[in-house]
């Protein structure tokens, strides 16, 4: 199968051409090397211990659609732009969604990239799946939600999540 470049990254980027079960099982496997708790672990912290920093800056502008959301300078360097006008639980999601970037992507800052802010192809798929399964670990996530007999407001809650994540989890794994 041969590679494809991807249009959401300013450099050639490549998709990691691993299936959405092998992302979505790397995610996990990511969570436990990090000793990452979903829903507790605050996720600034996953960044430092990967020598990642938060930079909060004014997106509100419409004119910042070719703005970035990431960018890797090289190995243990890198930088997620977020919005200082969004929430706690956003910011959860969009962190998962660049470490993605920078682990999938990247190859852990062996090749730098940008990352621009909006991209619709299988690039920010493979960020989101992962994002998915390490934010929403499948097994915990199926407890959770059927305990709370599909609850999306409680489960987003128990994993400090939006609303929107959790229905699209839910979706994916027919709860």
């Amino acid at each position: 199968m041969s590679k494809k470049i991807l249009l959401s990254a300013t450099s050639q980027t490549h998709a990691s051409n691993l299936s959405r079960t092998q992302i979505e099982s790397l995610g996990l496997m990511v969570v436990q090397k990090l000793n990452f708790i979903p829903g507790v672990t605050d996720l600034r912290d996953i960044i430092s211990k990967l020598n990642g920093n938060v930079i909060y800056k004014d997106l509100s502008k419409k004119s910042n659609q070719t703005g970035y959301s990431m960018e890797v300078v090289a190995k243990n360097n890198f930088f997620i732009y977020a919005s200082n006008a969004s929430s706690s639980l956003r910011d959860n999601y969009i962190f998962a969604h660049e470490i993605a970037h920078y682990i999938l992507h990247s190859n852990f800052g062996k090749k730098p990239a940008k990352f621009k802010r909006y991209g619709d192809d299988l690039l920010e798929w493979e960020a989101n799946w992962f994002a998915a399964s390490f934010l929403m670990p499948k097994d915990k996530f199926e407890e959770i939600s059927l305990g709370y007999k599909g609850s999306v407001l409680k489960t987003a809650a128990y994993f400090n999540i939006t609303e929107i994540a959790v229905k699209m989890r839910q979706k994916r794994l027919g709860l």
